[in-house]
């Protein structure tokens, strides 16, 4: 394990600074926007614009990466990603952002898959929940750490959008520089998104439900603590500890899903969440505490469902395939991210702003209804650890076997306990 973390270590390093930047500007352009005077409606169709731009991303950049190999895609991508954080600054429209947002979605839905495509060809079934869980906690330090950079400069100037380019353009060193060989290419082949949906129904549904709710969490909390009263300094920190709770079970539910079923353990969560999700509606009538350890809470366990549907993804996928998994796991991801905040921001407009952790709860609970369901129509596959195990005590997977193992204890007696 300790070998495999050492393998993949400059891609995480990488990972920070890329997430720093990006989390950074996904921010600074709401704040930018409401500093412009920009529509309501438009910063809400340049956050979706990213959205969709990771959708796009997902179909067209796998073939940049099979035909000139992880690194060099990588590289690509990330300087892309800093041409795009720096025209922000440089041309202020809110029509000329939308298309810059959805330009920045592409070439971070090529790093995502990257990333994730180079970290499962590390992991093998007994470590992929633990190399995943890692991964989302860089993922969810690096968001927050974004965060907190805002302060030290004002959203009206260029300097906040240079840092964001700065920590594109660090996110390459580590990955150019590093020893460790990328993935070897693999032959060319079309993108179908029916075929991965195939290699896992549990998971691909998954993704579509984080995807809803993760974008419903990024775009709307910030409105559903306005809405019910609370400061903007309690909204940030009610946003603070969203995210930075995401890291807290990384680790011990991945470790968890590597020994048990995935899709088990992903029902529980899902229903812990959403019982979650409603206790952060009624600990809002309360003091202020327990509703920002609920807020926490919800954090943790809801962003702890996607690294396990991804591992349940490539546990299914053929070895060969992983590139075109992660490419399927974020299509459906993003398809799920664009709808989601529409959904949401119908239901809190028909029934208030408690409407949003109730559609939390509903989205949670369908997706957990269904995996019961898949665990009853197909069982999960053996663990190796088993088959191991059962070769230890000399049990024999056919009756042919069987019988010659008969056919040898028979000798041995014979020949008073001496091995034939």
């Amino acid at each position: 394990m300790f070998q495999t973390l050492a393998s993949i270590s400059s891609l995480l390093v990488g990972y920070i600074f890329l997430f720093i930047g990006n989390a950074l500007l996904s921010t600074l352009v709401s704040l930018r926007g409401q500093i412009e005077d920009f529509a309501t409606l438009n910063i809400g169709l340049i956050n979706a614009a990213y959205f969709l731009g990771l959708f796009i991303g997902a179909k067209v950049c796998d073939g940049l990466v099979a035909r000139s190999g992880h690194s060099r895609a990588y590289a690509v991508f990330a300087a892309l990603g800093a041409v795009c954080a720096l025209l922000h600054a440089l041309i202020v429209d809110p029509y000329a952002w939308i298309v810059i947002r959805l330009g920045t979605g592409v070439f971070c839905a090529g790093l995502m898959m990257v990333t994730e495509s180079w970290l499962n060809s590390k992991a093998t079934r007994t470590t992929r929940g633990q190399i995943l869980s890692i991964y989302m906690i860089t993922h969810f330090l690096a968001s927050g750490s974004g965060q907190l950079i805002i302060p030290f400069a004002e959203p009206g100037t260029f300097h906040l959008f240079s840092i964001a380019a700065i920590g594109y353009s660090l996110a390459l060193l580590p990955v150019l520089i590093t020893r460790q060989a990328a993935p070897t290419l693999q032959q060319r082949e079309k993108f179908r998104f029916m075929q991965v949906y195939r290699y896992s129904r549990a998971a691909m549904t998954g993704a579509v439900c984080c995807g809803l709710i993760s974008s419903g969490v990024y775009g709307l909390a910030p409105i559903y603590t306005q809405g019910i009263g609370m400061s903007t300094t309690t909204t940030a920190l009610f946003m603070a500890l969203l995210i930075f709770s995401g890291c807290i079970l990384q680790w011990p539910v991945g470790k968890l899903s590597d020994r048990l079923d995935r899709r088990k353990l992903m029902a529980f969560m899902c229903l812990f969440s959403g019982l979650l999700a409603i206790g952060v509606i009624f600990t809002s009538q309360l003091n202020l505490g327990y509703f920002l350890a609920s807020a926490a809470l919800f954090g943790a366990f809801s962003f702890a469902v996607y690294p396990i549907a991804l591992a349940h993804m490539n546990d299914s996928t053929p070895d060969g395939k992983l590139l075109y998994a992660s490419a399927g796991m974020l299509t459906a991801f993003s398809t799920g991210a664009v709808i989601g905040p529409i959904i949401a921001a119908s239901a809190i407009q028909a029934f208030g702003y408690n409407a949003l952790f109730v559609y939390f709860a509903v989205i949670y609970v369908l997706y957990a209804v269904l995996l019961y369901l898949r665990i009853r129509h197909r069982p999960a596959p053996k663990r190796k650890r088993f088959r191991r195990y059962f070769r230890v005590m000399g049990d024999a997977s056919t009756p042919r076997q069987k019988a010659q193992q008969e056919i040898d204890r028979e000798i041995a007696r014979n020949a008073g306990g001496r091995k034939p």
